[in-house]
């Protein structure tokens, strides 16, 4: 989804160290940074700026937002580009925006999944959508910059180390949600020797973190991995 940013977000002027910009979102779930409080139709709360060494800064909430969210190579509305690179690295462009873009800004990014695009305004993000004229293939580096902050990607560290005898619970918290589980009946040594169907689960993830990415799977029964899916390489 698109979110426009409407207003231009409050800069820190001299002799102030706090701004007052307001962070809005209305019934359409569109976000809006901008210097009015929030109308009563909308959901909404001050967002308080500082000034650092002359560059302004957001809350620590909203830094460790921003932060969480360009460790996973994600850029939301609203992020500043400080955090725009750290999700997507060097752009291959920077623009001028224009009044149909309705930024002041945009970024173009290449990458072996695709190219983006990013508008700013004000410095704030004000969309972040696939660059369809990105039709140059990426070069070395840019794919080795992707490449190295996707490996780096805690979930991705986390997929490549599932192995049997980990608790379950911890695996899930670490690697992030499955993208498909499924009921299962496994095999397992009952008393005697004799050989029982113990109800277990089989989790899928579509990408183990390789590249390309390739789908995985692994198995718990009694809250421990008993089996690891991986493809042959």
């Amino acid at each position: 989804m698109i979110h426009w940013i409407s207003a231009a977000l409050l800069l820190a002027v001299a002799g102030l160290a706090h701004g007052q910009v307001y962070k809005c979102v209305d019934a359409g779930g569109r976000t809006t940074y901008q210097q009015e409080p929030c109308a009563k139709t909308e959901k909404g709360a001050r967002v308080d700026l500082q000034t650092d060494n002359g560059s302004t800064r957001d809350s620590a909430a909203l830094e460790a937002q921003w932060a969480a969210a360009s460790k996973q190579g994600q850029v939301l509305a609203g992020m500043p580009k400080r955090y725009v690179q750290a999700a997507y690295g060097t752009p291959v462009e920077v623009r001028g925006g224009s009044t149909t873009d309705r930024v002041s800004e945009v970024w173009v990014f290449r990458a072996p999944s695709g190219g983006r695009r990013v508008g700013f305004l004000d410095g704030r993000v004000a969309y972040d959508r696939p660059d369809e004229g990105s039709v140059a293939p990426p070069t070395p580096e840019e794919i080795a910059d992707t490449s190295s902050r996707r490996d780096a990607s805690p979930n991705v560290l986390a997929r490549r180390a599932i192995a049997p005898g980990r608790d379950c619970g911890g695996v899930i918290n670490d690697a992030g949600r499955p993208d498909r589980s499924e009921g299962i009946q496994s095999p397992s040594q009952g008393p005697g020797g004799t050989m029982i169907m113990t109800p277990g689960m089989r989790h899928i993830y579509d990408d183990d973190g390789s590249a390309p990415p390739h789908a995985m799977a692994f198995t718990c029964v009694n809250g421990l991995v008993t089996d690891v899916e991986r493809p042959a390489r």
